[in-house]
This record gives C-alpha cells, structure tokens and sequence, in this order.
C-alpha cells in the first residue's frame, strides 16, 4: 500500500498529468483496441463509472488511482460514423491529436 504522506507534491502532480494524456475523456478520439468493437474509431462521448465494476477489495488509494486514470472500473460512449456505442474504458487507446 502507498504510504500518501512519501509522495511529494509534485510527484503526485506528475502522476496525474501523466496519466490525463491517456485517460479517455469526453472530446477525445479514441481507437477499441479489444471487444466487439475492435479497430473502430470515434471520440468519446460520455464517461463514467460502469455499475458492474468490482470495486470491493480496493483500498481507498487504488480507489482514487482507478479515478485518476479513468479507465478500469469505467465505461465510455463513442461516437463512430453516426452511430453510438458503449465499451469499457480499458478497451480503447486514445489517439493523440
């Protein structure tokens, strides 16, 4: 377990932008990398917790690290040539504009 108090400031900050560039939040074009979707492209539409996730056994820090990230745990809405569909948030990889 992190002990939050050996992390500085910056470290943290560093984590989370580090992390931002990857996470798939709503604007950004993703590509499925996985799933019934693979190989479709479209930019994300909605994100948000997936109500199946099983978050039980988490600590509190892997909790927030889940939410840094916003992939496992997480299902996105992506739009693709006009039509919608929903995927797990790991089953994609942001594509950088």
């Amino acid at each position: 377990m992190i002990d939050d108090t050996s992390i500085s400031r910056e470290q943290w900050q560093r984590l989370a932008d580090d992390l931002s560039a990857q996470r798939p939040s709503v604007g950004k074009r993703v590509r499925v990398s996985s799933g019934k979707f693979l190989g479709r492209v479209g930019i994300v539409r909605w994100h948000g917790p997936d109500k199946y996730a099983r978050d039980y056994y988490r600590t509190p820090a892997q909790l927030d690290l889940r939410d840094l990230r916003g992939r496992d745990g997480f299902r996105i809405r992506v739009l693709s040539d006009g039509e919608s569909f929903f995927v797990g948030a790991d089953q994609v990889e942001v594509i950088p504009a």
